[in-house]
């Protein structure tokens, strides 16, 4: 018998030592989860307005509180070129089964600058000046959009005729725009203009093209030469795929530099405005039980 108990006695100690070294073993790996739980507070989701047609975007961060008591938290959204953060009273449970959700929607000002590809968000929580980092979140948005798009002939919207007139004088320009094909997420525009010579020079190699900065969306399938006095239908085709911008701006480019001053681009625009809905992806990169 005593043989028995002594046999019992050592295997409840080792039964004791095992389990005492597993859990230093769990916590230290897990400094994650014992963060989550310094904290009692997690980001449980983040949303993305579900529509958007440019500007700002708000987004809305989730924040859930298991202590019973309320805590104030600095939530921060950053992004490639920028952040944005607010402090924010996160309601505790009180007691109570159930865990209150506190929502706050932080705007970023520079919004979404493509209608045809995803923008990347980060979002942390900082409680008593300790950033959570095992408790931050990747948020992906993306847009799914449709545009309209027209011709702005800034001559055609004057009253001024006669200025027109004038500043048509001696002068290359395009003008009675059609907009064949809208830009698109695989292509740019398909656009027909005239292209006229008022001037008294000839050029050999003239191209027109739509262009956002410097970034060439359509042009011209090559160099055609254009006689003084005279006027020629031109069609500029689509350049590789590209994003979808706001504005496109029609120029005339003289490879020769022979008529100087007298090419007028004078305010000829493809305008596109977008109306997109958003998909919010939430990345949860860290989840532990409560």
């Amino acid at each position: 018998m005593a043989d028995i108990q002594n046999r019992v006695l050592m295997i409840g100690k080792t039964s004791l030592a095992v389990g005492l070294a597993l859990g230093c073993m769990l916590v230290a790996s897990d400094g994650a989860a014992q963060q989550l739980h310094r904290a009692n507070t997690e980001i449980t989701d983040t949303k993305a307005s579900a529509t958007y047609t440019g500007g700002a975007l708000d987004v809305t961060v989730s924040v859930l509180r298991w202590a019973d008591t309320t805590t104030n938290a600095l939530v921060k959204l950053t992004w490639d070129s920028g952040e944005i953060s607010q402090t924010v009273s996160v309601k505790g449970s009180g007691g109570t089964a159930n865990k209150p959700v506190t929502k706050v929607t932080l705007t970023d000002p520079t919004g979404l600058p493509s209608g045809c590809s995803p923008k990347a968000y980060r979002v942390s929580i900082t409680i008593d000046g300790e950033e959570y980092n095992n408790n931050t979140r990747n948020v992906e948005v993306t847009p799914t959009c449709t545009f309209a798009s027209s011709i702005v002939d800034l001559w055609n919207l004057s009253n001024d005729t006669d200025q027109v007139v004038v500043e048509q004088k001696d002068k290359v320009y395009l003008t009675n725009a059609v907009l064949e094909t809208a830009p698109s997420c695989v292509a740019g525009p398909k656009i027909k203009a005239r292209i006229v010579n008022h001037s008294k020079i000839s050029t050999p190699s003239l191209l027109a093209q739509a262009r956002s900065g410097e970034s060439v969306r359509a042009q011209t399938a090559a160099a055609f030469p254009l006689a003084a006095g005279s006027y020629k239908e031109i069609v500029l085709t689509p350049v590789g795929p590209h994003d979808v911008t706001a504005k496109l701006d029609l120029a005339i480019v003289d490879w020769t530099h022979v008529l100087g001053s007298h090419i007028e681009n004078h305010g000829l625009t493809v305008t596109t405005t977008r109306n997109c809905t958003l998909a919010t992806t939430f990345a949860v990169l860290r989840t532990i039980a409560h």
